[in-house]
């Protein structure tokens, strides 16, 4: 047991240099995931904060959207954020397919997170809709003839499960982006018949 957990702890030790290596080297792509991500879930909170409930009694605000300043703001961010998630989930499974470790684990996990994580933002968008009585197209909704974000909608789309399932999407990018390189190199070294 001993020698399977030094095996274990050498590996992670490993990966703990790597990773250490990869920030020192990209400082700044460090440095702008860290502040991105910093804001986004602020700003993710902010949305949260500033989406209507419907009262009691049922009676609609039309003080317009206020949460929408804070969607603005959170949408570029966040795209960053998903494009250097996908960049370095890239390189790091492209190294990680030079030295022959293919992590089909990591990746299944993700797939599998990312279908129950549909699954659960469905559910979780139609219960919001369900308390406002519906979709905006239905005849019995307090929001009908409004558009499908709007004050009272906001989380039902901008959430922690959609921002968990951007995240989980842009490292199977980054992945089948290493996994498609990875086979191009390959075929490319093969020797021609």
């Amino acid at each position: 047991m001993n020698g399977g957990q030094s095996v274990g702890d050498e590996g992670a030790k490993i990966t703990m240099e790597r990773m250490t290596a990869f920030i020192k080297a990209h400082v700044v792509s460090s440095m702008v995931v860290l502040v991105s991500l910093f804001l986004t879930i602020i700003l993710l909170g902010a949305v949260d904060l500033f989406t209507f409930r419907i009262n009691s009694k049922g009676h609609l605000s039309g003080n317009g959207n206020p949460a929408l300043i804070f969607i603005f703001m959170l949408v570029p961010i966040y795209l960053i954020l998903l494009g250097i998630i996908m960049m370095v989930s890239g390189i790091t499974f492209r190294d990680r397919f030079r030295e022959g470790l293919h992590s089909i684990g990591i990746i299944l996990i993700l797939i599998v997170l990312s279908v129950i994580g549909i699954l659960v933002e469905k559910l979780y968008a139609d219960m919001i809709f369900d308390s406002l009585g519906g979709w905006p197209d239905s005849p019995y909704s307090a929001i009908q003839g409004w558009g499908l974000l709007n004050q009272y909608t906001n989380t039902a789309f901008i959430n922690v499960i959609t921002y968990s399932l951007g995240i989980f999407v842009s490292i199977i990018i980054g992945y089948l982006g290493a996994l498609i390189s990875h086979r191009l190199r390959v075929n490319n070294k093969k020797p021609k018949v």
